[in-house]
């Protein structure tokens, strides 16, 4: 009698223990179907349904490429992105999305603090190389990451925020395609960062940020705001700096007020006085426009936190510019928000 009931208890830790164990290799110690049936196990566990995992996981192969879950970094050179961010063609075509969902963006705008022309501006640059860049099934290509990187806790996080923005019924299941690193959608959105703050703006039930501009565009500001975009704030300026300032100084991790800077005998590029307040900002010189010096705001750095590249928020913020009605026909230099 205690010897069956010793098996029993040893059958039964075993699968209640397995979602937790992690493996080397996984192409020694278990097959890729052992590893999709303990990946079932756990979903349950998180609370998703019989049906979603059974569907989710139906004929799923494994594949040899591993999500990073990172936005990804242009492999351009600054100057080379800059170019064709700003190209005459790819202006037009953002001064025509401003116009074509001006409705759409006035009440997004409004709602979540967010402008027009950075909504634009943004969501237009992320899709800049679009163009022949291959899509994943997004749930087969992070099962195959857990697999190929078992020790991978973020992996696995993110599969199950999938399998629950499918389960509650938020995206659609035959639609549900990735990039090569995990992220979804044309805000390219890690799963987790979908759930938390993608809107059903049209109110159709789903979260659209694939084909959907009112998704889009809504879920762009929700998330922008939530990293800390400040409505109306500068984003920055291009400047020039006294011969006897201290070179340690220009660094983006120093923040000061303006009015500061204004002391140091910091000035605007054309020789006027910087707009005084006390807004904290940073001396940068952007590569490889080493003869260039911006005095950025935390508007910049927000944009650094949508996407780790620094060649992106400069794009965006020259693109801001050059979007907004009052400095629509100037020329493409970092200045203020109007």
């Amino acid at each position: 009698m205690f010897k069956r009931w010793l098996t029993t208890l040893l059958f039964t830790s075993t699968v209640l223990f397995a979602p937790a164990m992690t493996y080397a290799d996984n192409s020694q110690t278990i097959s890729f179907q052992d590893w999709v049936e303990r990946l079932k196990i756990q979903a349950l566990r998180q609370g998703i349904s019989q049906d979603t995992v059974a569907l989710s996981f139906l004929e799923i192969k494994q594949t040899n490429h591993s999500a990073s879950f990172t936005p990804k970094t242009t492999k351009l050179f600054l100057d080379q992105y800059l170019g064709m961010a700003l190209s005459t063609q790819h202006l037009a075509y953002e001064k025509n999305l401003l116009n074509h969902y001006s409705n759409i963006l006035f009440e997004i705008s409004h709602l979540f603090g967010v402008e027009p022309e950075v909504l634009i501006a943004v969501w237009s640059l992320e899709n800049l190389e679009k163009k022949d860049k291959k899509t994943f099934n997004a749930i087969e290509l992070m099962v195959s990451t857990t697999f190929n990187q078992p020790t991978n806790k973020q992996a696995r996080d993110e599969l199950f925020h999938a399998l629950k923005l499918i389960d509650n019924k938020q995206v659609n299941p035959n639609k549900f395609t990735s990039d090569e690193n995990g992220l979804l959608g044309s805000t390219f959105f890690k799963p987790s960062i979908l759930r938390n703050y993608g809107i059903d703006f049209d109110g159709d039930g789903l979260i659209d940020i694939w084909n959907n501009y009112a998704d889009i565009l809504a879920s762009t500001a929700n998330y922008l705001s939530s990293i800390g975009w400040k409505p109306k704030l500068n984003w920055g300026m291009e400047i020039m700096l006294p011969e006897d300032l201290a070179i340690d100084t220009i660094d983006s991790n120093i923040q000061r007020t303006i009015n500061y800077w204004h002391t140091q005998g910091v000035r605007l590029k054309d020789g006027k006085d910087l707009p005084l307040d006390g807004t904290l900002a940073s001396i940068i010189k952007p590569e490889p426009f080493s003869d260039k010096t911006l005095l950025v705001l935390d508007n910049y750095f927000a944009l650094l936190r949508w996407k780790r590249s620094p060649a992106f928020a400069l794009a965006v913020g020259l693109t801001i510019d050059k979007l907004q009605p009052a400095k629509a026909d100037e020329p493409a230099t970092p200045f203020l928000l109007r």
